[in-house]
């Protein structure tokens, strides 16, 4: 299907870098969003730092709960949908906090459970 950039970091504390990755292809009510803006946000930082401060001199450190590296922050993205898996008629939206639908061309705010907005699909 093609190509698409990632901005990951692939170690903690070190430099987020490009990275070149197949689009990947939708399956089941999976849908292809090709991104046009994404946010990064402060949680994110978190990860890139690798844990978080829990004051006091304390750190929740994210290597080992479920932070796999190399890693493209982000979830905060805006695209449009370009593709969908085989059982994805109508796919779940959020626009504002909102429940919607969201359909083949339209367009997909604040998608839930997208990880990696950092990217040119997701």
């Amino acid at each position: 299907m093609g190509t698409m950039r990632s901005y990951q970091i692939a170690k903690f504390g070190g430099a987020v870098s490009e990275a070149i990755l197949d689009i990947p292809e939708p399956h089941g009510t999976e849908v292809l969003i090709k991104v046009t803006h994404a946010g990064v946000c402060h949680s994110d930082l978190h990860i890139a730092d690798g844990f978080y401060d829990l004051g006091a001199c304390a750190k929740l450190t994210l290597g080992g709960r479920g932070i796999n590296l190399p890693h493209t922050m982000g979830h905060e993205v805006l695209g449009t949908v370009i593709k969908a898996g085989p059982d994805a008629a109508e796919a779940p939206r959020r626009r504002s906090g909102l429940p919607g639908w969201c359909i083949l061309g339209s367009a997909a705010w604040n998608v839930p459970n997208v990880s990696a907005a950092a990217r040119t699909f997701v």
